[in-house]
């Protein structure tokens, strides 16, 4: 049974895959009442003690601000039918790789390559450095 923890940016629930680190998984429903999932991966140790709590804070509370910024990076790259741009990338799920990284899987849109795992942007900071097309991998 994974562990549950109270940490300062909600409960987590610890989990350990059979290869990979740990992530800590939690949604907060804080700033986004409809609720929004994200994962921390966690150090060789596991702990929980260190983690970069202001850091993330910071970016969910912010979180509209930065799904703005990708869907104009991805539209930029991909360019947007009229009429679909508040339905070009939706259903952010945000995953902290560390104290700096940080990326954002956009599970749904009419993005092509939205299709069928959704697309993941990624950050340093403030900035975005790039994106991943899930479109052709595996869903695990």
């Amino acid at each position: 049974m994974p562990d549950t923890i109270s940490t300062p940016v909600g409960t987590l629930t610890i989990h350990q895959p059979d290869q990979g680190p740990a992530l800590a998984q939690g949604t907060t429903y804080e700033w986004h009442p409809e609720g929004i999932f994200f994962l921390i991966q966690l150090n060789e140790e596991h702990s929980t003690t260190q983690l970069p709590y202001g850091f993330i804070r910071d970016k969910l509370h912010h979180l509209d601000r930065y799904c703005r910024d990708a869907r104009q990076f991805l539209i930029a790259e991909f360019g947007c039918p009229d009429g679909e741009e508040s339905t070009f990338i939706t259903h952010p799920e945000v995953t902290f790789w560390d104290n700096a990284y940080w990326s954002v899987r956009f599970a749904e849109g009419t993005l092509d390559i939205c299709r069928p795992n959704g697309v993941l942007v990624h950050w340093k900071g403030d900035h975005i450095i790039g994106y991943d097309d899930l479109s052709l991998k595996e869903k695990s």
